[in-house]
């Protein structure tokens, strides 16, 4: 019984010096974009050389009603939203991953009647 003891100390000794862990933790990077007009394929966020991006929420927020649509190399991220009231997506588990060096871009379009687009656009996740 002793032996079992100690060789699972030793295992666990060795986990804790060689830096295995369960999980990794990361840096939240946030991204943030304020437009006064229509804009298409602006980008938002560009990785670091190598990086891919893990998406974990959107807020938009703005004074008029508008749609958003956000993409990377040509795939949709998010869907068009309207954002008469500030929208956020995000639900504690990764909404997109992204491939190495696939940067995102959104594009807006004026409201229905012509209000003018969305203001103010966050992003946040990481970078692996």
């Amino acid at each position: 019984m002793k032996k079992i003891l100690f060789v699972l100390l030793l295992i666990g000794i060795f986990i804790f010096t060689t830096g295995l862990k369960p999980t990794q933790e990361y840096k939240t990077i946030t991204k943030r974009s304020s437009i006064t007009s229509q804009v298409t394929d602006n980008d938002i966020w560009v990785p670091e050389k190598g990086k891919s991006i893990v998406l974990m929420g959107i807020v938009i927020s703005g004074n008029s009603s508008g749609q958003v649509s956000f993409d990377a190399s040509k795939a949709i991220v998010a869907p068009f939203m309207t954002a008469s009231q500030p929208a956020v997506i995000g639900n504690g588990t990764p909404i997109y991953q992204g491939t190495e060096n696939e940067v995102i871009r959104f594009s807006n379009v004026v409201g229905e009647r012509g209000t003018g687009p969305i203001s103010n656009i966050t992003l946040w996740g990481w970078e692996e």
